[in-house]
């Protein structure tokens, strides 16, 4: 929950481990996780920003044996680059393919996509299998015009959706949707494996 001795872990695991992607990955993904709201507070934050200045310099660093850049790095990171550099990472992602409805949100929010492309991508690319909070985070960047077009898709929904209301990363709650409707819902509170 100490997000200043959070970041100097990652700081001190990426000094030994420079281009080991893990390190980055936890701080954005975090990072993203963290209410938005206080980012001013976070910029100024010494730790938080040399070490978004560094992995978004090495951003285009984190290779894998098929010479790609790590495509989760690539979407978490855009949202903590300025708009040149935010604009070049989104380019790169899209030049790899295109797999995660992350893509249509960060790419909405960048201007790099319309509302529309953004609602019908996000979709198309869950493939039936939504995270609520990234679907909050699409709603909460679509105008009330076009909100209604998320609403008729959801009013139909054949899919399932998952919760994880503490943003730990780990889905607290599944529930499967027919015709737009709960269908079957699995809860575990603990998570521990013991269904609640």
């Amino acid at each position: 929950q100490n997000i200043d001795k959070a970041r100097e872990t990652i700081n001190t695991g990426w000094r030994m481990f420079p281009l080991d992607v893990d390190f980055p990955l936890v701080f954005y993904r975090f990072e993203n996780l963290s209410s938005l709201e206080n980012e001013k507070a976070k910029i100024s934050n010494e730790m938080f920003a040399e070490l978004n200045k560094t992995f978004l310099s090495l951003i285009f660093e984190y290779v894998d044996s098929k010479n790609f850049i790590n495509q989760d790095l690539l979407l978490l990171a855009s949202t903590f680059a300025d708009k040149e550099l935010q604009s070049k990472i989104l380019k790169v992602y899209k030049s790899q393919g295109i797999k995660s409805p992350l893509y249509s949100i960060k790419a909405l929010q960048s201007d790099f996509i319309s509302e529309e492309e953004a609602i019908s991508s996000y979709f198309k690319l869950s493939n039936g299998q939504i995270d609520f909070n990234l679907l909050q985070e699409l709603i909460d960047g679509i105008s009330e015009d076009n909100i209604n077009l998320i609403f008729s898709v959801l009013d139909s929904f054949e899919g399932i959706i998952k919760f994880d209301s503490n943003k730990d990363g780990f889905y607290e709650l599944v529930t499967e949707y027919k015709n737009g409707r709960p269908n079957n819902a699995v809860y575990e509170q603990k998570q521990d494996g013991i269904l609640t």
